[in-house]
């Protein structure tokens, strides 16, 4: 119940997070702007820092942690119930799901994490992209419900 709650927190963050952000472009919208342009070299450098963080031993533990984490038993505190029941989803669709990053990214880009060229490539198909984006949908769901 422990980590539960503390992914619960952890959610809760990310969306007080997006909700303050989402505030600050309906009140000065035309102030927003994306002006950061990454050269070639500083996208080499965050994929060998996100390629390090996917292979570290860290990482690993962290997801079986995440792997491990098993949904709450029935409390009959309504608050509590309210709270666990859209967490516990998320949780289950990102658990069964994560395997699918690497492939996507794999599929769209010709490359493996590690910038090396993939010997399988299939295009992602209109229904592969559906799919993922109402997986997406659905864990936002989940989150925003739980907050």
């Amino acid at each position: 119940m422990k980590k539960l709650l503390l992914s619960a927190v952890f959610a809760l963050t990310l969306c007080f997070a997006a909700k303050a952000q989402d505030e600050t472009v309906a009140e000065k919208p035309a102030e927003i702007k994306d002006t950061k342009v990454l050269t070639i070299d500083e996208l080499k450098a965050q994929r060998a820092e996100l390629v390090a963080m996917l292979k570290s031993e860290d990482f690993e533990k962290t997801l079986t942690k995440a792997n491990n984490i098993k949904a709450p038993k029935e409390v009959g505190i309504a608050g509590v119930e309210a709270l666990a029941n859209p967490v516990t989803t998320m949780m289950t669709h990102l658990k069964e799901n994560h395997h699918m990053l690497p492939q996507m990214y794999t599929n769209v880009t010709g490359q493996t994490l590690d910038g090396l060229p993939a010997t399988e490539v299939k295009p992602l198909t209109p229904n592969q992209m559906l799919g993922f984006s109402k997986l997406c949908l659905e864990i936002s769901s989940s989150l925003l419900k739980s907050s």
